[in-house]
């Protein structure tokens, strides 16, 4: 048991007084010794005692108990990072996983733990983690395998899950994320929970040169004669300061971009995309090696462009037309690649019908399942049941999950919009949104960290959106409400709990997307000053329409067939669907493989919609090179589709393997841990046993002026002194 000093004032202040008081008491014997100098000495000496019993109560005295224990063994959680880049050789003639099995998971180092009373737990992870028991067994099955590898994500899952929280935890990684992912949310959780994260860095640099291509279409579907893009991007590992070049085929000419580096770690550019005839069009990018690179594979890829005839057909509906909609309606005719149909019910008997781009006979309200199917998306605006009857809205539900559509709440869930309350509850799985909690007034828009790189948000010259979008006009209203799981949450509002304004979610074939403010007309009608700031309103509509518009089926078609990849790994899994839009009446669709050898096999997709309306099926395609899907449908519009996918003999960890103590050592720091040296596994029962005190409950200090006979004792002596003084006549 330790004694611990708690003064209840500075020490300083305490001895002052304790000065002034010995002063007071060495006067008053000056003042009585002539009338007896023993009994002055003896009432000197009392009045000093007191003085001194309460000088060191005010010192604050104490005495600290032992600690209790919590109730519970200490536990630490050993974190392996099991992806490919683990199994690289490079730590003492061994791969980084095996290093790991054969110190730090070794059987003697881990029961020298369990001796000290810890209990262990351990856990795997690459692309996701999972919990393996600390067994011999167990722990040689460990393989270096995972195709990426997720270190925040999955740290973020373990940490933020309802078990029980670790005294501490060991990473054991190269520190290399797939995803370049910051630690920041992964720290966040940590020193919320009080773990500190110790790090262990398997690996070092690697010295061999390497490039990596990859190219992402801007629009992966375009209208004839749209200009489009596609950026490609150049990964590099230690290539230092040269010259690289990048053949670009587009199936007609084959032509040369240059480019240099000079220590960045990526090089881009952009490819314009444009064509007169509708079709699939392929672009293939290929760098040539360096001297001295090892693996070629990750040089070429290819990508597909679909180029469709026809434009993005939208419905739009409101019975109580309103700004927003008036401006949306002008967002999307100002888009070349819309035909917007809109109906709006003005009153009772009068109807407006407006479609500058749609023939004639063809501007018409779609009242069957038939005609509806003739749109790639519909906007649903305040109270659309005025407009054509609850009835209508039952088709709503077959158009977005078995007909591939699109579906846009432009004003909010349907529980707000003013539809009755039959047709809400209809609807409400068609909704983003769910558990509607009143309005917010006024509020403002912020950027989501989901809606970051989506292109709606991407305004080039015009400006970054978290800088522009505090100057711009808050809404009128808000609804606030919860995103179904399974949402994409775009934007959000500025006010407690920041509830989601945007968000997008597929459901079935199609896609539905909602935003839950009004007001947002405001954007497009900005004041002088902010006037620079106005082509945002209508970047944001069209790219958000155009992502709800191409989901399952380009404009005008009746059947689609999609692949789930268009570069894979040989050995991955390949979903093949076919979607129509109305029901076949068949539940399989024979489809053929063209395989890089030339050879044709048969395939077969189920229906798993139970309607006729989707067929799917998987495969794993095992030979690098170009395949070809053919599906033949004479009874629809078109009558034939191809895809084409890439398989490539690649494993992407393998493309940058020097480990990052950098990350590692952040990680560390910013958590309370420390960085291990892998070599020295000795070190961490000191290291725990100095972090384990976290796990003890300290017992409450036990003042010196709460004893009671302290108390008594001081007032005693005063007491004594007074009632002498006044017997002898003193006082």
């Amino acid at each position: 048991m330790n004694t611990l000093w708690l003064p209840f004032f500075p020490p300083p202040l305490v001895f002052a007084l304790l000065a002034l008081g010995l002063l007071s008491a060495g006067a008053a014997y000056l003042r009585t010794r002539n009338r007896g100098r023993g009994f002055a000495l003896f009432f000197m000496l009392l009045r000093t005692s007191a003085l001194g019993l309460v000088a060191l109560c005010l010192l604050g005295p104490a005495r600290e108990p032992v600690p209790q224990s919590a109730g519970e063994a200490p536990r630490i959680d050993f974190w392996v990072d099991t992806s490919a880049s683990m199994d690289v050789e490079d730590m003492d003639g061994l791969s980084r996983l095996d290093f790991v099995k054969n110190t730090w998971l070794a059987p003697q180092f881990l029961s020298a733990l369990e001796r000290r009373g810890i209990a262990l737990r351990g856990f795997a992870f690459d692309v996701n983690s999972r919990e393996f028991p600390l067994s011999p067994e167990k722990i040689a099955e460990l393989e270096a395998v995972g195709e990426a590898t997720h270190i925040t994500r999955n740290l973020v899952q373990g940490l933020s899950s309802g078990n029980p929280a670790p005294g501490a935890l060991v990473l054991f990684s190269d520190g290399i994320d797939s995803t370049h992912a910051h630690p920041a949310p992964a720290i966040a959780l940590a020193r919320e929970r009080g773990i500190p994260i110790h790090t262990v860095t398997l690996g070092g640099a690697r010295l061999e040169p390497d490039l990596a291509v990859s190219a992402l279409p801007l629009q992966p579907t375009l209208v004839v004669g749209e200009t489009g893009g596609i950026h490609v991007q150049i990964f590099q590992a230690n290539v230092g300061n040269q010259r690289i070049t990048v053949e670009i085929d587009d199936g007609e000419t084959v032509r040369e971009e240059e480019l240099w580096f000079q220590g960045e770690p990526v090089l881009g550019f952009e490819v314009p995309v444009q064509h007169d005839e509708p079709g699939t069009y392929a672009y293939s990018f290929r760098v040539q090696p360096l001297p001295r690179e090892v693996e070629l594979r990750n040089n070429h890829q290819t990508v597909y462009i679909n180029v469709t005839p026809h434009r993005f057909r939208v419905l739009l509906m409101e019975g109580e037309p309103g700004w927003d909609s008036k401006f949306l309606a002008h967002a999307l005719r100002n888009d070349p690649r819309m035909e917007l149909l809109q109906v709006s019910q003005l009153s009772p008997t009068r109807r407006e019908i407006l479609s500058p781009r749609i023939p004639d006979g063809e501007a018409k309200f779609p009242a069957t399942r038939e005609e509806l199917a003739a749109f790639d998306a519909v906007i649903l605006g305040r109270s659309p049941h005025r407009v054509t009857g609850e009835a209508w809205f039952d088709l709503l539900d077959g158009f977005v999950r078995d007909q591939g559509g699109g579906l846009l709440w432009a004003r909010g869930p349907p529980q707000a919009i003013g539809l009755p309350a039959p047709v809400a509850a209809r609807l409400a799985s068609l909704s983003p949104l769910s558990a509607v909690q009143g309005f917010v007034p006024e509020p403002r828009l912020t950027l989501a960290p989901e809606g970051r790189g989506h292109p709606a948000f991407e305004w080039g010259g015009v400006g970054v959106p978290d800088q522009v979008m505090p100057k711009l006009p808050p809404l009128m209203r808000a609804v606030r409400g919860t995103a179904r799981a399974g949402a994409r949450i775009l934007l959000n509002l500025d006010t407690e709990g920041a509830p989601p304004a945007l968000l997008s979610m597929p459901s079935g074939n199609g896609r539905v997307m909602l935003f839950a403010g009004e007001g947002f007309w405001q954007w497009r009608l900005l004041s002088p000053e902010l006037d620079q700031y106005s082509p945002v309103y209508d970047l944001i509509w069209s790219a958000l329409l155009r992502q709800l518009v191409t989901g399952e089926f380009a404009p005008g078609q009746e059947i689609d067939l999609r692949l789930s990849e268009v570069n894979l790994e040989a050995g991955s899994p390949l979903l093949i669907a076919v979607s129509r839009r109305l029901p076949a009446q068949t539940d399989e669709m024979s489809l053929q493989l063209v395989q890089p050898d030339g050879q044709r096999v048969t395939l077969s997709a189920a229906d798993v919609s139970g309607r006729g309306t989707r067929f799917e099926l998987e495969l794993k395609p095992e030979l690098p090179g170009e395949y070809r899907v053919e599906l033949d449908t004479p009874d629809t519009e078109p009558t034939r589709l191809e895809r084409s996918f890439n398989v490539f003999d690649l494993d992407t960890e393998r493309i940058i393997t020097s480990a990052r103590p950098e990350w590692m050592r952040l990680l560390a720091r910013e958590t309370g841990g420390v960085v291990l040296d892998p070599r020295e596994p000795d070190s961490l029962p000191d290291l725990l046993n100095r972090g384990l005190l976290s796990l003890e409950i300290p017992g409450k200090p036990e003042l010196i002026w709460d004893r009671p006979s302290l108390m008594l004792l001081i007032l005693a002596l005063l007491g004594f002194e007074w009632i002498l003084r006044k017997t002898k006549g003193w006082l």
